[in-house]
């Protein structure tokens, strides 16, 4: 049996804060059955040697993904943060069926995606399009 997914990223984004030469404040950690990518920005190429060593040291990562970007904060690092978000409160909200929403986000803007078997009159479109901090829309 696999560690849960957000146990995962909880003690991988943990052990980021114990590592006093990685800034991780732009690191985006995502888990899927052992397997966790890392995306964002760091400042330095060595951030992301340090971000992948410290995530291979979590007990249940079977691997490591890094999609870190080596540069400043940029736009592409707000709209995985955003990515990020979003799938968390769905995943989290017991009215949406884990899996049947997608999420894309470009340049702030939010589209969400997907097929429901019950037919809502708005109400859990509208309460989830203010959820996320840092949405354009």
């Amino acid at each position: 049996m696999h560690k849960p997914n957000n146990l995962v990223e909880i003690d991988v984004r943990g052990e980021f804060g114990w590592d006093p030469l990685l800034d991780a404040t732009r690191i985006v950690v995502n888990a899927n059955a052992g397997k966790v990518t890392l995306s964002g920005v760091v400042p330095t190429y060595y951030e992301t040697v340090l971000a992948d060593e410290d995530a291979s040291r979590i007990g249940g990562v079977s691997a490591v993904d890094n999609q870190l970007l080596v540069g400043t904060f940029g736009e592409a690092a707000v709209d995985e943060t955003l990515v990020a978000d979003c799938t968390a409160a769905l995943d989290s909200d017991r009215l949406v069926p884990h899996g049947s929403v997608s999420v894309v986000v470009s340049a702030g803007w939010v589209t969400l995606t997907g097929r429901s078997a019950t037919t809502f009159s708005g109400e859990p479109q509208n309460m989830l399009s203010g959820t996320w901090m840092g949405s354009s829309g």
